[in-house]
């Protein structure tokens, strides 16, 4: 059995690649007399981002704007950011795509869809 040598370690993302102290413990001590032998070494470990639950948006005030405008500049909470902020609303209900990026950076960035009512825009073109 392998085990981190600090009992308290947990690697994080921060980490990943991160090489830690192990020491391993053989479990055959019917066959074997490892009483007087320790067994350490290095392991490299690679820590993923955790799946990030997608968050409750359902509370969000309505999302709209002209039409044409860039979704970019219709505002939103804080770790939210619009996919492509250069698109330009369409007339209509629309979906578009939010990015959340959790505080904690273990988790991985999450993507959800939106409606957006673009409102018609008047006037000459």
């Amino acid at each position: 059995t392998f085990a981190f040598k600090n009992p308290d370690t947990q690697p994080t993302v921060a980490q990943s690649g991160t090489e830690f102290d192990v020491v391993f413990t053989p479990t055959d001590t019917e066959n074997y007399d490892w009483s007087s032998v320790t067994l350490e070494g290095k392991v490299a470990v690679t820590v993923n981002k955790a799946a990030t639950e997608k968050p409750d948006i359902s509370a969000w005030e309505t999302l709209a704007a002209d039409e044409e405008s860039r979704l970019g500049n219709i505002a939103l909470p804080e770790g939210y950011e619009w996919k492509n902020p250069e698109e330009l609303v369409k007339a209509g209900e629309n979906s578009y795509t939010v990015v959340y990026t959790p505080e904690d950076e273990n988790y991985a960035p999450v993507e959800l869809t939106v409606t957006v009512p673009g409102r018609p825009a008047y006037g000459w073109r």
